[in-house]
């Protein structure tokens, strides 16, 4: 009976993160239609904040829903705890959401999806450094392929357009190793929690330092768009952000953060062929050779897993 439910529990949490990854994917393309739209002055902190925006009513539904559920789980909340799950969001959606979007001005949707698929590989560091975990071969020779094919994939990228590529490179893989801190350490909280409330509680927080950046360095003004874009901006909130958010978390709690960064492994296809199909963005052989190592780096991280 245990195993069956064991099994149950990685059979779902697998779907929870491939379900997952295939929305979180496709935020990067609705991102650069964004910024495409013909809005020149469209920050990346405004982006950001008109998302969040839109996602906050289902935070606080699902927050206040998940509190009135579980008394008991309402009891066990204290104020250590929420700063805790509040540096947590800070990394994951604050800071790792802006510096992915401003990334995205300098930089194409493929680069920077195989950037951020290199964060299992920071899992595993983090872990080893933190947690003392183990370093095995693989995760070695991980780290020397995942680097190495973003190496490539950098390069070609440099040939095809030198303005900016090292900045928005440098602010991907700024985000990537702020999720990693992420993926590290909510585990624990979900283990307590529980992920729907800890997610809400995480976006509820993160929510805050955004607003705070705005309200700091961009005028109420720039929150008036158009309409194309408050359409484009709701899609990156809802089915981009609020939906992959509750699945990565349920997946986390029920298989783990390793198993779950490497089920993110379907990701960078899904943004490769949007990227082409919608964006028109170019492809060649090395960009295939740089995904071709990256991929095979997270499969033989996901050995030793």
């Amino acid at each position: 009976m245990q195993d069956s439910r064991q099994q149950s529990n990685t059979i779902s949490g697998i779907l929870y993160a491939l379900s997952g990854t295939a929305l979180f994917s496709i935020k990067p393309i609705i991102i650069k239609l964004a910024y495409q739209s013909g809005s020149e002055e469209l920050e990346a902190i405004t982006l950001l904040t008109l998302r969040m925006l839109f996602t906050l009513p289902f935070y606080l539904l699902i927050g206040w829903l998940m509190l009135k559920r579980n008394k008991s789980t309402k009891n066990n909340i204290n104020a250590r705890l929420l700063l805790g799950i509040s540096a947590t969001g800070f990394c994951g959606y604050y800071l790792a959401a802006y510096l992915d979007i401003w990334g995205l001005q300098y930089i194409s949707a493929q680069l920077e999806r195989m950037t951020l698929f290199v964060y299992p590989t920071i899992v595993a560091l983090l872990s080893f450094i933190l947690f003392k975990q183990r370093i095995t071969l693989n995760m070695v020779l991980a780290t020397l392929l995942t680097y190495a094919g973003i190496a490539a994939m950098y390069y070609q990228e440099s040939l095809l357009t030198t303005e900016h590529v090292a900045k928005g490179m440098s602010l991907i893989a700024l985000a990537a190793l702020s999720f990693a801190f992420y993926m590290v350490f909510s585990k624990g909280y979900i283990q307590k929690i529980g992920s729907r409330l800890f997610t809400s509680i995480a976006m509820l927080a993160s929510s805050v330092f955004i607003f705070i950046h705005f309200l700091i360095s961009q005028p109420l003004e720039s929150l008036i768009l158009s309409t194309e874009l408050y359409l484009i901006i709701a899609i990156i909130a809802i089915p981009c952000t609020v939906v992959p958010s509750f699945l990565i978390s349920e997946a986390i709690a029920r298989i783990g953060p390793s198993k779950t960064s490497i089920a993110n492994g379907s990701g960078p296809m899904i943004t490769l062929i949007a990227a082409i199909s919608i964006l028109g963005e170019p492809f060649s052989m090395i960009y295939l050779l740089g995904m071709g190592l990256i991929i095979t780096g997270i499969y033989l991280l996901s050995r030793q897993s």
